[in-house]
């Protein structure tokens, strides 16, 4: 998963961010938060989280929370949050590919004979 992050600068805020997700739980306690780290004033910047601990077809949720003091917080930008998928095969599909190769040469194999 990937974002872009920024926040506006103004003297005397910091707006602390904290990244969670959760494998189907709606409590903030079912979530596994990230360390919180301060967003970034000098313009957008792109974040990027690795879900692929978490297995194929993963179904859940994920959270971006306001982590610091809140007399410290201005507000935060985010924009274009992609979530990918399918970087690595499944072994089914894999399967399904060797399956379609090998026919194709068997047909290809009765066309000659």
């Amino acid at each position: 998963m990937s974002f872009w992050l920024r926040a506006q600068f103004y003297p005397d805020t910091a707006d602390e961010i904290a990244f969670g997700f959760s494998q189907g739980g709606k409590l903030l306690s079912d979530f596994t938060m990230s360390a919180s780290f301060t967003a970034p004033t000098n313009g957008w910047t792109l974040y990027t989280v690795n879900l692929g601990g978490t297995g194929a077809a993963t179904t859940g949720r994920f959270a971006i929370q306001y982590a610091g003091a809140a007399d410290t917080m201005n507000y935060i930008g985010i924009d274009t949050l992609t979530v990918r998928t399918g970087d690595v095969p499944e072994p089914a599909t894999a399967l399904i590919l060797a399956s379609g190769l090998i026919g194709m040469a068997a047909a290809r194999r009765r066309r000659r004979t």
